[in-house]
This record gives C-alpha cells, structure tokens and sequence, in this order.
C-alpha cells in the first residue's frame, strides 16, 4: 500500500523543466517522484539481486501509464521520459527485464526525515499546520518514507535542470540576447540541441548577428537549418559522382542530377542499392549488345527505379556469381582458424602449397595475414 506524502517547493514553478513541459508531461513528471524509493530496497534486475537506491525505481512503461492514471499512452510516457533525460532530471535504462529510473541529484532535492510517516492523519495534519513558522530546512524535511524535495532551494543556476551542453547552449544565446529568455525558447533551444552541436549552435548565433543585425531565435533556427540543408546537398552530389562514374551511358548528365536529387529516398544503403544494380546490369546481355546501344539513359535509369527489377544474368556469370560467392564463405569460415596457426607454420603451408623449398623460404619475413 502506498503511504507517505511528498514536499514540492514553490520555486518549481519557476524551473525551466516546469515551464517547457506539457500539462501531461507534468502529470507523468509528479506520478515519477510518487514512484521512486525513499530508501534502499531490493529488486530482482537483469537476473540478479539488485538494491534500489534511494531515488531509483524498476519499472515499466504500462506500469506508469496506470499510475497516472486515464487520458496517456504510453507513447506520452516515452515522450515525457525522453526530455526529462535531455534535461538531466533522470536517467533512463531499459532492458527486457524492465526499466530502471533514476532521479538525478535525489540527494540534493531529499532532506532528512524528522515526521514518522506512520503517525496519525491527525498528526500529520497538525504537523503541517505550523510550518509557517519553521526554518525552510525543516520545511523540506518535513517528509516521510515517501519524501521527496523537488527543487534545491541552495541553487542559483537558472537552467542546472539541464544537461551541460543544454547549459551551455542556453547561456551562449542569453549572452547574445543580453536578456532573460522565454520559456519558449528554452524549449526550442533544447529540441535544436537534438540535432546540432553546441559549437554549430553558437555559430548559428554569430552568423544571425553579421547578416541579420540581431539574435531573433528564429533567424538562428534558420541558419542552421540552412546548414543542414546545404550538407545533405553536399551528400547528395557526392553520391550522384559516384553513380555517374559507374554508369557506362554519359548521356544527359544535368537531366540525371536532377533525376537524383528527386529520388523519394536518400541514403547511403539506397546509394549501395543502385550502384550494386548498376554493376549487375553491366553483366547482362542487353547492356553488353552492340556497344551499349539498348542502355538506357541514366535518367531514365534513375526515374524509373531500374534498380529495383529483377536482373536477369547469364547462365555463364550466375556460375561465376556462385563460385565467387561460395569461395568468399569459404575464406569467411576458415579465417578464424587460419587465425589461429602461428605466422611460422602458416608460412610452411604456404610453402607446401605453393611447391617451394622450405629451406630455401624458412627466413624470408612472412607479411601476411
């Protein structure tokens, strides 16, 4: 049965992990305090014994969606426990066996128990009647078994619920700004911080005030969007080189990027697709007919997503196919134990293969694998 009561200091309102959050994040945020242990106890983790510290809780992600009751999925839950990580306020590992969740800095946020969670509602009551008139300390450890302290009072970092290069990030823009930010922009400050680097961030920063003459976040936003537009391109031309080198037709050569750079998918695994298809037609019979003459355009190759076709080899290079396939499982099988022989003896074998003299060969250098 759950017992105990929790201590949320008014200063959460104020936190930036209070004001970027949703109203069902918020929910997931206080039923996660609810759950975490106030003391140590022991749990079955990955098949052994496991002491939960205190602030440390084995869950599941339906077992939070029950405790906070109706209205969240379970996608809500994976969503709210992701940016609560990105802000340094838990960490998250997740096995098959469960999910153990750690409040970060419990300590700090906990204080000592001096009320036993086990006197009377009455009591409780009474107790929490006087505060009014007690030192802050003992308002936060004013708790029982289940006490939990949401804020520490003692610090002054405004964004210390953050991850460090969250911090520095948010510092680098409120130095620029020379003003508090809003809510607002912490929050697609942290959401950009998923994406970009904090050296590519305060670059961002920079280029907005030489070409903009000001430090709008928005115009931040589109720099560096800007810059990852400019790289995938960058990733594209150098994968439609690739593709023209290997293409035996060098027809229409502007008409074949643009084809290129239309493809619904861009990827390296799409690129080694098309480049392998490429290298399969080039053995067939009507690409090797008269000089090339029924291979079609590379644009056309491109738009019609050739690459996806059944490619229908010769009898003579499906052998050939096979033998190489067969000889590569070969080597892949006997590597290990080829490993295995000392350079010495392999260097026998090798002799005996190759029908040489050992003694002629025992003090060359063996350089190989």
């Amino acid at each position: 049965m759950n017992t105990g009561f929790i201590a949320l200091h008014r200063k959460l309102l104020d936190s930036p992990i209070w004001q970027v959050t949703t109203v069902e994040q918020k929910v997931i945020l206080i039923t996660l305090l609810l759950m975490a242990n106030h003391s140590e106890k022991k749990w079955y983790w990955q098949g052994e014994e496991f002491i939960c510290q205190p602030g440390q809780f084995i869950t599941s992600l339906p077992n939070i969606v029950k405790a906070c009751g109706n209205g969240l999925t379970v996608q809500n839950v994976r969503t709210a426990l992701k940016k609560f990580e990105n802000m340094n306020f838990l960490t998250d590992q997740s096995t098959k066996t469960g999910r153990l969740i750690t409040i970060v800095n419990w300590q700090v946020y906990q204080g000592k128990r001096d009320v036993d969670n086990r006197q009377p509602n009455s009591q409780l009551t009474e107790s929490q009647q006087t505060p009014n008139r007690q030192p802050n300390s003992q308002l936060t450890s004013n708790n029982n078994d289940n006490n939990i302290t949401m804020i520490n009072n003692d610090n002054n970092n405004t964004y210390s619920a953050f991850s460090e290069k969250i911090q520095i990030a948010l510092s680098i823009f409120e130095k620029f700004i020379r003003r508090p930010m809003h809510p607002s922009e912490i929050e697609r400050i942290v959401k950009a911080l998923d994406k970009y680097s904090v050296e590519e961030f305060e670059e961002a920063c920079k280029k907005t005030k030489f070409k903009y003459g000001g430090y709008k976040l928005a115009n931040v936003e589109r720099i560096l969007q800007k810059s990852t537009d400019a790289a995938e391109v960058n990733e594209k031309e150098k994968g439609f080189e690739l593709f023209w080198e290997l293409y035996p037709s060098k027809r229409k050569k502007p008409v074949a990027r643009i084809a290129w750079m239309n493809m619904r998918v861009h990827s390296e695994e799409q690129y080694a697709l098309i480049n392998a298809a490429v290298e399969r037609y080039k053995k067939t019979n009507q690409w090797q007919e008269e000089n090339g003459r029924y291979i079609p355009d590379p644009d056309t190759f491109l738009q019609d997503e050739r690459w996806t076709d059944e490619i229908k080899l010769p009898k003579s290079v499906q052998a050939a196919d096979k033998e190489a396939q067969e000889k590569d499982e070969w080597i892949a099988k006997n590597k290990e134990r080829w490993a295995a022989i000392p350079p010495e003896k392999r260097k026998y074998r090798l002799a005996c293969f190759m029908g040489l003299d050992w003694e002629e060969v025992r003090d060359m250098p063996y350089v190989g694998t």
